[in-house]
This record gives C-alpha cells, sequence and structure tokens, in this order.
C-alpha cells in the first residue's frame, strides 16, 4: 500500500480537498493507495463526512508525528496559501518526495523530478496529473525520498549559516567579484543587501 500524507491545520485555506480529489484519482486507477491526513481543525468532522475512505489522526507532535512521517511514502502540499511550509522541510528530512504548487517552501527546497514533483501555480488539474505521475514508479518514489532528505541536510542551520558567512565577507571586499546566485543559493535578502551596499561604496566615493 503507497501510503500519501500530509500535516496541515485541517482548514477551507489549506486547500485539502484538492488532496482528497488527487486520491481519489489515485485509487480510480487501480493503485492500492492511502491518504493520511494528520492535523485538526474546523473542517475536520466535515471533511469526516464527506471522505470516510481518508484516515484523520488528529493533532500529533514529538515522536508520534515523527511516526507518521516515517509510515508515510509521499508527502501532498496542495496548500496555496503559506509564507513558507515549514512541514515540506520537515517530510523531506523525513526522506519524503514532496508534491506541491510551485512556491513558498515547495519551489526553494524541491527539485522538480529530483527531489519530489511541483505543480504549476493555481493548476489542480496538474496538481492531480503530477500526484498520479508520483504513484507509478514505486522504486522512484524512494530514490526521490532519498534525493529529498539529502537536499533538507543541505539547508539546515549550520549549511544556512556557513552560506551567510561567506556571502557577509564579499560584502566586506568589494574586490571580490559579485556573489553568485548559483554560488550560494537560498539566501533571500542576502544578494539584495550585497548590492545596495556596493552602491552606497559607489557614492561616498563620487562615482
Amino acid at each position: 500500500t503507497l501510503v500519501m500524507t500530509c500535516v496541515s491545520r485541517l482548514a477551507p485555506e489549506k486547500n485539502l480537498e484538492l488532496a482528497c480529489e488527487a486520491y481519489r484519482a489515485v485509487v480510480a486507477h487501480g493503485i492500492d493507495a492511502r491518504l493520511v491526513l494528520v492535523g485538526d481543525g474546523p473542517s475536520r468532522k466535515l471533511m469526516e463526512q464527506y471522505h470516510p475512505q481518508v484516515i484523520f489522526a488528529g493533532m500529533q507532535t514529538g515522536d508520534r508525528l515523527a511516526q507518521h512521517y516515517a509510515s508515510a511514502d509521499l508527502f501532498v502540499f496542495p496548500s496555496l496559501t503559506e509564507t513558507f511550509g515549514n512541514v515540506v522541510a520537515e517530510a523531506m528530512a523525513s526522506g519524503l518526495p514532496v508534491i506541491g504548487f510551485d512556491y513558498a517552501a515547495a519551489r526553494t527546497l524541491v527539485h522538480d523530478a529530483d527531489s519530489g514533483w511541483l505543480a504549476r501555480m493555481g493548476d489542480p488539474a496538474h496538481f492531480i496529473d503530477r500526484v498520479g505521475e508520483a504513484t507509478l514508479d514505486r522504486d522512484r518514489v524512494i530514490r526521490m525520498g532519498q534525493a529529498a532528505r539529502l537536499s533538507a541536510l543541505r539547508h539546515d542551520w549550520e549549511h544556512v549559516v556557513a552560506r551567510l558567512e561567506k556571502v557577509l565577507a564579499r560584502a566586506a571586499d568589494s574586490r571580490l567579484p559579485a556573489v553568485s546566485p548559483v554560488e550560494e543559493p537560498d539566501l533571500p535578502g542576502c544578494h539584495e543587501a550585497v548590492a545596495n551596499d556596493d552602491h552606497a561604496r559607489a557614492n561616498a566615493s563620487g562615482r
């Protein structure tokens, strides 16, 4: 059985009906799968009535939450209202490939067709297609889960601080070439800080 999971507050803005719709499409294609929704919220009672085939695990924390991540094969994340979405990083660190829309945490962390699948922003049909694609090859899911974990480990605090130190060192020495986004990824705001610092030096010197 392929286990798809989502950790989220159960509320309308989380777009979880799309996860349920994608799950129905997977089952309709004859794939043995389960959808587990971990979390609680105002939509839970109604969703339980409309989706009796979905497993509602309720709010989980600590080891219990870790067990749910470890028991899943795929992480589906249909939300369109996140400022970032920490659960995406948690899922990837747990070795789960992520299916989400191409924005926020998914855009930052997921490499499409390598550590997960990205759907076009605001295109529910494409999201369902990507979920269906993900469920076709279990071996690929395992490989992508391994890639997801490696990607998440590169974003731990030790690595983030090390990259930030490099950016600040370059900003302090104008003789060094400008920072390349390819060399120093995933540090929003740092490259703008370098550019603003260079501009200030140019004004001070009258250039």
